[in-house]
């Protein structure tokens, strides 16, 4: 359904394009590079490496890629951009969803529920904080504007963290976080599970003025989130954890 609202909407953008031959704009896809690399066997990716979905989510990811590939080439006033966005975490995500491992542990920790796992406590992800992400597509879109030319990585970028993460060292940071309330973990593996590597580290080699851009530590970040969930539940509007996270 998301592609296909894609598609709608890139053929809302031409019809109104014809009726402004020299206007320009730019567009930005925001896609995922959990998804889209899935099963890439670089040990460190970037914009360069082979894009390999393991899951349905990363083949759609892929497919809306090519969606606006094709249409840019067909209109090369439009400034287009893909963002490939490692795994975000902060506040303001939708939390009737089972879905975020970080705000899966917190809300556990909260409502004192057992926080089920599905991957290897081992498993490495790059969790890049939402406002840290936010600001460094504002600084590419300004210099993408600017330039209004691709760059040599192309129309993609990744949006990362670049720092490797255990799920082991969230746990970690959660219980040093929540001394009163230690974690009760139950790791137990899943179908689900094998939708997901076992490692994805990033590194981008696109727009590097963003690595001046200040970052949030992960305990920093972990702690904000942690905090405002603390603020809901006190608010009655934290519902409990769902089983999958």
């Amino acid at each position: 359904a998301e592609t296909a609202a894609l598609q709608l909407l890139l053929n809302a953008v031409e019809t109104h394009l014809l009726n402004r031959p020299t206007g320009s704009g730019l567009v930005f896809l925001s896609s995922s590079a959990g998804g889209v690399y899935g099963n890439c066997r670089d040990h460190i990716i970037t914009e360069h490496s082979e894009c390999r979905p393991i899951s349905p989510y990363g083949a759609n990811k892929q497919r809306q890629e090519e969606l606006l590939n094709a249409w840019a080439d067909d209109h090369p006033q439009v400034i287009c951009r893909i963002g490939r966005i490692s795994n975000l975490y902060g506040t303001g995500q939708n939390l009737s969803k089972p879905q975020g491992l970080m705000s899966h542990i917190s809300k556990c920790l909260i409502w004192q529920r057992p926080i089920h796992i599905y991957v290897p406590l081992d498993t490495i992800r790059d969790y890049v904080h939402v406002d840290d992400c936010a600001r460094q597509i504002v600084c590419c879109l300004g210099d993408w504007m600017a330039a209004s030319k691709p760059t040599s990585g192309g129309r993609v970028k990744i949006f990362a963290a670049e720092q490797p993460t255990s799920v082991a060292e969230i746990v970690g940071a959660f219980t040093r976080l929540a001394s009163r309330r230690r974690p009760r973990v139950i790791c137990a593996p899943s179908a689900l599970g094998l939708q997901q590597p076992r490692r994805l580290l990033f590194r981008s080699i696109v727009a590097p003025c963003v690595k001046a851009l200040p970052e949030t530590t992960l305990q920093v970040g972990l702690n904000q989130l942690h905090h405002h969930q603390i603020t809901l539940y006190n608010q009655g509007r934290l519902a409990p954890p769902q089983a999958k996270a």
